[in-house]
C-alpha cells in the first residue's frame, strides 16, 4: 500500500493491451506504442521498455543480472534522475546508435565499490565492451532493493525486430496535470483500436498473428477489403478526373475516335476495383490459414 518511490506516483499508469481470453496485462506491439506516442493528447510522456537479463563480467567471473532495454523517456516518465552522469536522450534510441549502460546502485556497489569515477568506463557485457553513462541511486519497489541491475537503450530497429519475432514491448506513461485514469483510458482505447484498424492489408504474417491472438476469420476479411477498396475507389475515382481532363487536351490531336468513350470509362475502372479486391483478399485470406503457432514464432 505504500506509494511508488517515484515523483508523483498518482500520475503514473502502465499501459497494456486487451485481448480476447488473455485478460488486461498483456504487452504492445511497437507500433501501436509508436501511435500512442506520437497522437495521445493526455499523456505528458511515454516509455517502452523490455526486460532482459544479460551476463556481467566481474573479478569473480560472470553473473546474470535484471535489467531492460529502455527507450529514452523512461526515467523522465518514472521522474528520477541518475545520481552520476547523464540519463539517455533520443540520440540513443536512434538505430545505428553505440549501446551505452546506466548502472543500478546496487550493480554499481557490487562491481565497482561506489567509485564516483565509474561514469565513462567500461561494462563488460555478454562479451562485449559497453560504455557506462549513468548511475541510478537506490530505489525500493514493492520492498525489493535494487529495482533493475541495468539500463540499455531500446532502439528503434531492436524494438521493430522484436515485433518481427512475435515479442512485445511494455509501456508506462506520465499523465499530464490534471488528466484523471478514465480520461486517458477512453482516449488509449479510440488509439489502440485506430491502430488495428490500420494494418496493412498486404501484411500476410501480421494477419496471421492476429488470427493467432483470437481475432475471428470473418472480421479479418472485412478489415482487408475495407481498407484495400478505400485505396482502391479513391484511385479510381483521381484516374477518371485525371482522364477526363488529359482527353480534353488531347481532343483536337484526334480524329474519329471519341475522347470520353462510355464502354472504356466503364469497364476499365470496373476491371480496376476487381482486381484490387483480389489483391486484397489472396493475402488475407492465405494468412487465415496459418498455423498461428507458426505465426508467432517466425522471424
Amino acid at each position: 500500500m505504500r506509494p511508488l518511490p517515484f515523483s508523483e506516483p498518482e500520475r503514473l499508469i502502465g499501459i497494456r493491451e486487451s485481448k480476447v481470453g488473455e485478460g488486461h496485462n498483456n504487452p504492445m506491439a511497437w507500433r501501436t506504442f509508436a501511435e500512442i506516442r506520437d497522437k495521445a493528447q493526455t499523456l505528458e510522456s511515454i516509455a517502452a521498455y523490455f526486460n532482459i537479463n544479460p551476463t556481467v563480467e566481474n573479478v569473480e567471473g560472470t553473473v546474470s543480472v535484471q535489467g531492460a532495454r529502455v527507450s529514452h523517456s523512461y526515467f523522465k516518465v518514472l521522474g528520477v534522475h541518475p545520481i552520476l552522469g547523464r540519463d539517455f536522450t533520443p540520440e540513443d534510441d536512434k538505430p545505428g546508435a553505440p549501446l551505452t549502460a546506466i548502472l543500478g546502485y546496487e550493480l554499481w556497489q557490487q562491481l565497482y565499490g561506489g567509485d564516483r569515477e565509474v561514469v565513462g568506463k567500461s561494462l563488460r557485457m555478454d562479451g562485449q565492451s559497453v560504455p557506462i553513462i549513468g548511475v541510478m541511486g537506490p530505489i525500493s519497489v514493492g520492498g525489493q532493493v535494487g529495482w533493475r541491475s541495468l539500463w540499455l537503450p531500446l532502439r528503434t530497429n531492436e524494438a521493430r525486430q522484436l515485433n518481427n519475432a512475435g515479442r512485445w514491448v511494455q509501456a508506462s506513461a506520465r499523465l499530464k496535470p490534471g488528466v484523471t485514469i478514465e480520461q486517458a483510458r477512453a482516449e488509449l482505447a479510440n488509439l489502440m483500436k485506430g491502430v488495428k484498424q490500420a494494418y496493412p492489408a498486404t501484411h500476410t504474417r501480421e494477419l496471421g498473428i492476429r488470427l493467432a491472438l483470437g481475432a475471428q476469420t470473418s472480421d479479418m476479411l472485412t478489415l482487408v477489403a475495407v481498407q484495400g477498396m478505400k485505396l482502391a475507389f479513391i484511385g479510381v475515382a483521381l484516374g477518371l478526373l485525371g482522364s477526363f481532363v488529359l482527353t480534353r487536351l488531347m481532343k483536337s490531336l484526334l480524329f474519329g475516335v471519341d475522347t470520353t468513350d462510355p464502354v472504356t470509362f466503364s469497364l476499365i475502372p470496373l476491371l480496376l476495383v476487381v482486381v484490387s479486391l483480389i489483391a486484397c483478399y489472396i493475402p488475407a485470406r492465405r494468412a487465415t490459414r496459418v498455423d498461428p503457432l507458426v505465426a508467432l514464432r517466425s522471424e
